[in-house]
Parts: structure tokens; C-alpha cells; sequence
């Protein structure tokens, strides 16, 4: 059976997520803890595959992907977003907003078995093994409609100028996609697809809560920042005490990837 996956019905689940955020009249107690820092690793083990190395004393793993997509995402001027959660009372959405748009880009991965390895401050590293292009034109194929006749109902003068460049990142899949019926794709048009799909979701995910944000006099919007790159890299795991386990993307490409979605070269 084929995958399927609608993005707007994806993008409308998180959204209702944050919006009950501000349908909760109590707000829950916060009882102080200490705690110690960690990150779980989920089952799907890339160390326990037998294929792994390490150094002599047996605790700093690293394994070597060839061929794979990183992708980055982070929040533009999340500093200053954060800034005013804290001033305003409003860390919750903050948090929350991490939280759901994580897992609105994890479902997207999951549809090409893909991967979210580190979550780093306010973005994401994730990689895509051994892309289907079969299942990304299907994506598009069956999504691009929807998505163009939800920007149509966006008005242009939002809070947020993420509505003009949810048109243009749609222009750019559309003429990325055009290639696809007459040629091989080339990596290039390939890892540009992805972003510009991931631009067009987040941006109209963006939208739909920077909206609501205006309607409450929240003076802050989000935007999601996205960087896209092929090649190889490594994954490392770092173990320090009872305190951490994480495992991190170590290459240039991963450099690349975030200082593509901070438009620096």
C-alpha cells in the first residue's frame, strides 16, 4: 500500500494544539525539582546495529553515513521571541511551540523513514536515508492543491510577511516539480524540494498561529527557518556520567545545512 499523508490536516492538528493553550482557564501548579539533564535515545538504535566504533575506552560512539539529506530547522529571532515569553508570562508557548512544531516535521519524516537526531536549543537536525523520490513526488502530487488553495485564503498584509514567502516557496516547489516529469531530478533540485516543502508547511503553520497571537495582543510571531543539504556525515554519542546521553551530527554538511537556513554561506 502506498503512503499517504495530508499536510494540512497535519499542519491543522499541531495548530489545535497551541490553540488550547489559550482555551485552559487554570493554570497548573509547578512543584520546584531538581533535576538531572537528559536526552533518551528512542528503540530505533543506530548503535546497536553491530556496525558501530569506537575509541579504546569504549565510550564515544561514531558511525558514518554516506549519501544522506540533513536537514536543519530553527525559529528566527528566537532570542527575542523567548525574551518576551519570559517578561510576559507566556513561557508555555513557547515551549509549546518546540514541542508540536517538532512533531509536525517528525510525522513528516517518518513518511520517508527519516530521522530527527538532536533537538538544539529551539531547531532540529534530521536526516533523510536513502530518499523514495517516488514518495516525495507523491507527496507534493497529492498535497500541492490543498496547499496552494490555503494560501489563497491567507491575506498578504498578516501580521508576519511569512504569507509572502509561503507564495514564493510554493512558486519553487512548483517549478522544482515541473523538472520532475522531464528529467532525473539532480541532487540539487532534490534537496531543494525538500526545503521549500518544509518552508510551505511551517510557514503556513506559522501563519495560522501568528494569527491567533494577534487576535490576543501577543506582540511576537514565529518563523521557521529551514536549511537543506546532501552528502556525507557522522553520527556521534556522547555519554557524560548519569547526566547525558545525546547523540549529535558531527560533518560539514551539517554546518552547511544550518548556515543555509540562516542565510549565510
Amino acid at each position: 500500500m502506498d503512503k499517504s499523508l495530508n499536510l494540512l490536516d497535519l499542519i491543522d492538528k499541531y495548530y489545535y494544539q497551541i490553540e488550547k493553550l489559550f482555551l485552559i482557564e487554570k493554570k497548573a501548579a509547578i512543584e520546584e525539582m531538581r533535576y538531572i539533564t537528559t536526552t533518551d535515545i528512542v528503540p530505533s538504535d543506530y548503535f546497536n546495529s553491530g556496525k558501530r566504533m569506537c575509541d579504546t575506552d569504549g565510550k564515544v560512539f561514531y558511525k558514518k553515513f554516506d549519501n544522506i539529506y540533513v536537514i536543519f530547522n530553527d525559529i528566527e529571532k528566537s532570542t527575542q521571541i523567548l525574551e518576551y515569553c519570559e517578561k510576559n508570562n507566556l513561557i508555555c508557548l513557547y515551549i509549546s511551540y518546540i514541542k508540536y512544531s517538532s512533531e509536525l516535521l517528525a510525522e513528516i519524516l517518518n513518511y520517508f523513514d527519516g530521522k530527527m537526531i538532536e533537538i538544539t536549543g529551539d531547531g532540529n537536525y534530521s536526516i533523510i536515508e536513502n530518499l523514495d523520490e517516488y514518495l516525495l513526488h507523491k507527496l507534493i502530487n497529492d498535497n500541492y492543491k490543498n496547499l496552494f488553495k490555503e494560501i489563497k485564503k491567507i491575506r498578504y498584509d498578516c501580521f508576519f510577511d511569512c504569507c509572502c514567502n509561503v507564495k514564493l516557496y510554493l512558486q519553487q516547489v512548483e517549478c522544482y516539480m515541473e523538472e520532475c516529469y522531464s528529467k532525473f531530478l539532480s541532487i540539487k533540485e532534490t534537496k531543494n524540494i525538500i526545503k521549500y516543502l518544509l518552508l510551505c508547511v511551517f510557514n503556513i503553520f506559522n501563519c495560522k498561529i501568528n494569527k491567533l497571537l494577534k487576535k490576543k495582543h501577543i506582540e511576537i510571531c514565529f518563523n521557521t527557518r529551514i536549511g537543506c543539504e546532501y552528502g556525507s556525515c557522522k553520527i556521534t554519542r556522547f555519554i557524560i556520567g548519569n547526566y547525558l546521553k545525546q547523540d549529535k551530527l558531527i560533518g560539514e554538511i551539517v554546518h552547511k545545512a544550518a548556515h543555509q537556513a540562516q542565510g549565510k554561506k
